[in-house]
């Protein structure tokens, strides 16, 4: 997410992960590709949203084994958009919030419909329907 998000043009991106060292490695790796954006990793204890234009949750939490919110729910504010990438549920706890707030949400149906895709091109040589694939699983 990371890798797609900075491709596609975002200059400051923040990662908060549990594990600080997994974090603090990864933005080193990140600014070295990147090197005309900000990266940066924060730990969970010290984030703060306020200033982010959007909120990216790529963790288990919210899954249905994995119920919750990642970050807590006064985290969220109107003004920011949120891509949970989480596919099942559909509607998770955080886009709930989040949409509660009146903030412009997605969940990872998109991300999954897009790599079953790519993979079953890669392995058949035959170019799928995306849209039947995103409308199986909606």
């Amino acid at each position: 997410m990371a890798n797609a998000l900075l491709s596609l043009g975002v200059a400051r991106l923040e990662l908060v992960d549990p594990d600080s060292a997994r974090a603090q490695a990864l933005a080193g790796e990140l600014a070295e590709r990147y090197p005309d954006a900000q990266v940066t990793a924060t730990p969970h204890d010290r984030l703060d949203t306020a200033p982010a234009q959007g909120i990216v949750n790529a963790t288990p939490i919210g899954m249905a084994a994995k119920p919750g919110t990642p970050i807590p729910p006064d985290a969220i504010a109107p003004h920011h958009w949120l891509a949970d990438i989480i596919y099942f549920p559909l509607e998770t706890e955080l886009l709930r919030v989040a949409r509660s707030k009146g903030c412009r949400a997605i969940n990872g149906i998109g991300m999954v419909v897009g790599q079953a895709a790519l993979a079953f091109e890669i392995i058949t040589g035959h170019k799928p329907d995306a849209e039947r694939m995103k409308r199986s699983l909606g």
